[in-house]
């Protein structure tokens, strides 16, 4: 499901009235691509942009964040790193 969105945007230059088109992933589909990518997931947590919180996704929850830390394929441990956008543990 992607969905066209058009907004206007202040720009240096003016305002400009730009479209894009978006894509909405579901958690097992934003896991898994983050285990593609070669990491490990930690944890899966819910929250909005400046509202982060180490809680259960709900439902209707538009942002999740992810938290992974590289696979150790070296012997080396690697360090943890987030992004995204909510909160389920994994």
């Amino acid at each position: 499901m992607t969905q066209r969105i058009t907004e206007d945007f202040d720009l240096p230059d003016g305002p400009k009235e730009m479209s894009y088109v978006e894509r909405p992933f579901t958690p097992p589909e934003l896991i898994a691509l983050v285990e593609s990518a070669g990491f490990d997931v930690v944890h899966v947590w819910s929250g909005t942009a400046a509202r982060w919180e180490r809680k259960p996704l709900d439902m209707d929850e538009m942002e999740v964040m992810i938290v992974a830390k590289a696979q150790e394929t070296d012997g080396h441990e690697h360090t943890e790193s987030s992004r995204g956008t909510g909160s389920v543990e994994h």
